[in-house]
């Protein structure tokens, strides 16, 4: 191994091990990998933990599969999501230079993932930004007394990605997703297998039950979505019984109707409950919303974007943050306050916005 180390300057190990299912999905994606990467430099190698286990020591590697990238001899270790994203574009990118940047982005959105991979909490950082992204959700088992029954779900789901090249297809333990089923509305759908497709991180839709074949259903449900028949599902808290308070609360499922279809102008804040700055702003925020009380044509409301759904074009860092959204009438662009959250720049905001809004009319 340190042999392998010293003479290359860039190079992915995958540490495995045989029994392993999930390092057998990955196996023939790595392998290719190795053929396309190794005219770009990268060295790709394996190492079977079972055997080599003072290496996999050494390098903490305690699940399989590991995948560890060697710069320099220096390891770094995937761990998913935007800090990948971060590491990958400063490491590998800027190794080789934006010359095969493009190449090698290129290369892992087509060969990154099997046709009908198996999403983990493991693997989630790979299926993010892999939009359409279609979840087939079931009990999965792939020790040697359910394997059988898992292949024949998935072999289902690979009949109709195969038809559908443009989708990301995906598998997923019911149990290890139970959250991401209780958004949906599926965590209580009794059905033995349940699926999801998302546009987007905030664009999803469910597919309803059906006494069709698992296919059939699967293409019946990609058929819909594609030709505007199915509504999106939105994650989304209970309306609220009683909404007069000077704070107009919005959840998912009263979005369009509150806001985007309002007549009215909108302060919206997208705040967490855990959050301490959005308990800070509280007072303040109230103290603006009962300043503007009397005005027809405004209106300040507020959302939890921990529990609810909202639109993509929102794009929330952290919390609080606050956006003028104009009503219906007008042409919607949107606003953000990017000043310190006092009860005068607040209102200085708001009258801003609504002079500029009279002069367009």
């Amino acid at each position: 191994m340190q042999e392998f180390l010293s003479t290359t300057k860039l190079s992915l190990v995958m540490f495995y091990s045989p029994k392993c299912e999930h390092c057998k999905l990955l196996m023939p994606t790595f392998e290719k990998a190795a053929l396309t990467l190794k005219t770009e430099g990268i060295s790709l190698a394996k190492v079977d933990g079972t055997v080599e286990d003072k290496l996999a020591t050494k390098y903490n590697v305690t699940a399989w599969p590991t995948l560890l990238v060697f710069r320099k001899e220096k390891p770094y270790k995937y761990r998913g999501g935007r800090e990948h994203d971060e590491w990958y574009h400063r490491g590998i990118c800027q190794e080789l230079g934006n010359k095969t940047k493009e190449d090698i982005l290129n290369f892992w959105d087509k060969h990154a993932l099997p046709l009908v991979g198996h999403r983990t909490q493991n693997t989630t950082w790979l299926y993010r930004n892999r939009y359409p992204l279609l979840v087939v959700y079931f009990s999965v088992d792939f020790s040697h007394a359910h394997r059988t029954d898992t292949q024949i779900i998935r072999g289902k789901v690979v009949e109709v990605a195969k038809k559908y090249p443009k989708i990301t297809f995906a598998i997923a333990d019911e149990t290890e997703y139970a959250e991401e089923l209780r958004s949906l509305d599926l965590d209580d759908s009794g059905e033995d297998v349940n699926a999801a497709y998302f546009k987007g991180p905030k664009e999803r839709y469910r597919m309803e039950p059906t006494d069709e074949d698992l296919a059939e259903s699967l293409q019946t449900f990609v058929k819909d979505i594609q030709s505007g028949q199915l509504t999106q599902h939105f994650k989304s808290q209970l309306t609220p019984k009683n909404n007069e308070g000077s704070v107009v609360i919005v959840v998912g499922q009263t979005f369009e109707k509150l806001v985007y279809s309002s007549k009215k102008d909108t302060l919206l804040e997208f705040y967490a409950p855990w959050c301490g700055p959005c308990r800070d702003l509280e007072p303040t925020y109230n103290k603006v919303a009962k300043a503007f009380a009397q005005n027809p044509n405004f209106q300040v409301a507020k959302i939890d974007a921990d529990s609810n759904d909202y639109p993509p074009e929102f794009n929330i860092r952290g919390f609080p943050q606050i956006f003028y959204v104009p009503g219906r009438s007008k042409s919607r662009s949107i606003v953000e306050f990017s000043g310190n959250r006092t009860y005068e720049n607040l209102v200085q905001f708001v009258q801003d916005q609504l002079g500029s809004r009279k002069q367009e009319l």
